[in-house]
């Protein structure tokens, strides 16, 4: 196939990257690669949908990450809109999850932006893929244009065709059949055409049938009696053709004609010619009057003659109308005596340039020398067909990869009276099944490279692949794992070391639902008896038909994450300890001596005596901060979910904070909505007081703090806006995290620890929610967070997992 870089026009690009300079990096790998390039820009969704209305792209390079949106927004887009222009995602990092999940979208392919060497070859391909699937919907289109011009000449041909089996049982018909013995398409396939014969043409047909069939290429033709389907007698002649051999028929073609009249005629000329020879002298008139009748049967014949030559150039001119393929006669000798429309399209002669010339002169100088072109006529004559796919070059010297059938044509003695020669441009399909291969290969060496476990499984949880890094993790070699069902390969416990019956089994519920399922600490044992703690995601494979057809199963060793997990709870709940004791003591101190009771002159002493206090109790809250998010994030606070009204939260939220508000001069507004929740009220009511509270710190006097929810779908999201400042653009993706804060006198000035947000995200995550922030500075913020509608299975361990790790993308 041309390669595309070859092509002088410039090839249109469109990045969607808010980084100007990673955007002068592509394009520099772009040139480099030898692309003449015509560039535009767009720095946001909003500005890519505007670039798209000007049109005219080849390519799409889009960023994974764009702030507020992503990548896959602009894939959706494109589908939305059914444009087919390829998009390559250019990230700085696309986990295993993420790849899948764009692949299985439709992405082209996706660039990481530590490797835009790559860049170049990812948009060859993409331009390439482009190409061919509009080449082939041009084809297909072609195709389908073809066959309905064929069906439609054989349903209106005067002339009844059938196609027969070699026993004589009737696989195709046309609609003529009806009009001539009653019978239509329908009721005639699978009839055998011998029991529709008069008993008396039976045994002779059966005889020259048998010759027919034995015979590849053989014309006969037969005139037989015939029982209709009303039971009338009806004549018919017949021309039938063996084309057994030939792979697009495979059968015997019989052109049959009704001449029941044209016979009733000769018998009435029979008759009368026998009734002139006895009274040829005394019915002389009577002898004109059937002399007339015999010219009229002379004229009739004559029109069935011409009928017969009408048919011919009919099935002259299909022949010479079909593109797709290269049809032409060759005499006994070699010798082009046809030459079709097809033949010149995939050749490049015209048939004056080529009919009447030999053969030899279609194959390159190498094969005339070596004597292909009589080798191959010698075959095709004593074996009836010879198939060959091999390179061919056109007139102008291009090459193509032919497929070419040689059929030998006899007349009913035998005697070869020429050939005729098929031939059909493959290149497309050759190039495509080696891209395919070349594709599966690359596959293959990157599930065998990936350092996690990758297992497939199919519809009945029978493994069908598991690459060396994931055998190595079980102890078994990939090669036996193959048709093993799954229970005896992934033999695993829960956490506790109990049990995990085959109903509760994460990967079988996935097969079972058809839904992603991600499970973070389960206990797998290997073939040797020894165990080890994995984390894994199963991830369905859906067919066209929207049916589970397998799954895909990701793991790796979890060991190395427990152990640092276990270190980070120890040293947590050991520094917790350690700071709470003595701050204990300090609070007490402090508080004592704030009553003035063991101090002379309280006045000097006291803004010191606050000062100390206030900075003990900002320690003990961030203590108790850190050992609560601790305890959070490592599972040892369990969730006690109630069913609640989410009106009653707000309104608990909004009472306990009145004070505060009240005190700092601002108006707290809350609209309730009411809607049915599963969760750990007071977790919630933590999540819903903290974001108040940090609303009120931050607004200004007189202003106004708002509290409202909304039902959208099958989940309840909170909104808690602001009045305040606002929050940078670049930091409303860290400021969940913890120790995190817009301004770092926050936490002096205004009392907080940096971890309220951090514990907020962790609980709603463990709640099946989602957490996030808008903000435009001086214009306020809106902090909002999302959670499930209570009839969500209170049992969504594994969900939360998977939320917390999607939810830092807000």
């Amino acid at each position: 196939m041309t390669s595309l870089l070859a092509d002088t026009k410039p090839l249109s690009v469109l990045l969607l990257e808010n980084d100007a300079a990673d955007a002068d990096l592509c394009l520099l790998e772009l040139r480099r690669a030898g692309f003449n390039l015509r560039t535009d820009f767009a720095a946001d969704i909003e500005e890519f949908h505007l670039k798209l209305k000007v049109g005219g792209y080849d390519v799409i390079l889009a960023d994974y990450n764009l702030g507020r949106s992503t990548g896959l927004e602009a894939f959706d887009y494109l589908k939305e809109k059914d444009l087919k222009i390829p998009l390559i995602l250019v990230t700085g990092a696309l986990g295993d999850e993420a790849a899948v999940e764009c692949m299985k979208r439709g992405i082209s392919d996706y660039v990481l932006k530590q490797h835009l060497a790559r860049l170049p070859v990812a948009v060859q391909h993409a331009l390439e893929e482009e190409a061919l699937r509009a080449e082939r919907a041009r084809a297909e289109k072609t195709l389908r244009e073809n066959e309905r011009r064929f069906r439609a000449l054989m349903e209106n041909s005067a002339d009844g065709i059938v196609l027969l089996n070699d026993h004589g049982k009737v696989l195709f018909a046309s609609h003529a059949g009806k009009r001539i013995l009653g019978y239509s398409a329908g009721e005639s396939v699978g009839k055998n055409v011998f029991k529709l014969l008069h008993p008396a043409h039976r045994e002779s047909a059966t005889a020259r049938f048998s010759e027919l069939v034995k015979t590849p290429g053989l014309t006969m033709c037969m005139q037989l009696e015939c029982r209709a389907k009303d039971g009338s007698s009806r004549w018919v002649e017949c021309v039938a053709l063996n084309l057994l051999q030939d792979a697009a028929v495979e059968g015997i073609v019989v052109n049959y004609r009704d001449i029941t009249d044209r016979k009733k005629a000769e018998v009435e000329i029979s008759r009368l010619n026998e009734s002139l020879e006895r009274r040829v002298e005394e019915r002389t008139a009577q002898l004109e009057a059937a002399n007339r009748e015999l010219q009229f049967e002379i004229a009739e014949r004559r029109r069935a003659a011409n009928i017969l030559r009408e048919s011919q150039e009919r099935f002259r001119i299909l022949v010479d109308g079909v593109k797709d393929y290269a049809i032409y006669m060759l005499d006994p000798t070699g010798r082009v005596v046809s030459w079709n429309a097809g033949a010149e399209r995939i050749q490049g002669y015209r048939a004056e340039e080529i009919v009447g010339r030999h053969c030899s002169c279609l194959y390159a100088e190498e094969e005339v020398r070596a004597g292909h072109p009589k080798s191959d006529l010698r075959v095709a004559a004593s074996a009836g067909r010879q198939e060959i796919e091999c390179w061919k070059a056109r007139k102008d010297g291009r090459r193509f990869w032919a497929n070419i059938v040689i059929t030998a044509l006899r007349d009913p003695s035998g005697k070869l009276t020429g050939f005729s020669k098929v031939t059909r441009d493959i290149t497309e399909r050759v190039c495509a099944q080696r891209a395919l291969e070349q594709l599966r290969s690359q596959q293959e060496l990157i599930l065998n490279s990936a350092g996690d476990g990758i297992c497939g499984l199919d519809a009945s949880a029978c493994c069908t692949f598991m690459n060396p890094a994931g055998a190595r993790m079980l102890g078994w070699q990939p090669e036996a794992l193959s048709g093993k069902p799954l229970h005896q390969v992934w033999r695993h416990t829960k956490p506790d070391g109990s049990p995990c019956p085959e109903e509760e089994c994460k990967i079988l519920a996935a097969l079972k639902s058809g839904a992603l399922r991600h499970e973070g600490s389960a206990i797998v044992w290997r073939k040797d008896g020894s165990s080890f703690p994995v984390e894994f995601v199963v991830t369905p494979i859906h067919s066209e038909a929207g049916h589970t057809s397998g799954a895909v199963v990701v793991f790796h060793d979890a060991t190395e994450r427990l152990a640092l997990e276990r270190m980070k709870d120890d040293f947590i709940s050991v520094t917790s300890h350690e700071l709470r004791t003595p701050l204990t003591a300090i609070r007490g101190a402090l508080g004592l001596l704030a009553s003035g009771k063991l101090c002379l002159s309280p006045g000097g002493c006291q803004p010191m005596i606050e000062a100390g206090l206030s900075n003990a109790d900002r320690l003990v809250r961030l203590v108790n901060d850190i050992l609560d998010l601790g305890r959070i994030e490592s599972g040892h606070v369990k969730l006690e979910k109630t069913f609640c009204s989410s009106a009653d939260l707000m309104r608990r939220a909004a009472d306990s904070m009145a004070a505060a508000a009240e005190a700092q001069g601002i108006s707290l507004s809350v609209a309730p909505s009411s809607a049915a929740l599963f969760v750990d009220s007071h977790r919630i009511m933590q999540v819903l007081t903290n974001l108040i509270d940090n609303a009120l710190k931050f607004s200004p006097r007189s202003s106004v703090v708002r509290l409202t929810a909304a039902t959208r779908g099958a989940e309840v999201v909170f909104r808690v806006e602001d009045g305040g400042r606002g929050i940078p653009a670049d930091k409303l993706g860290i400021i969940f995290e913890k120790f995190q804060q817009v301004d770092a006198s926050d936490s002096r000035e205004r009392g907080g620890t940096g971890l309220g947000l951090a514990i907020c995200r962790s609980i709603v995550t463990q709640h099946g929610g989602r957490i996030w922030a808008e903000s435009a500075m001086g214009q306020g913020s809106v902090f909002s967070f999302s959670l499930p509608l209570g009839d969500t299975t209170p049992d969504c361990h594994s969900e939360a997992s998977r939320n917390a790790s999607e939810n830092p993308d807000h």
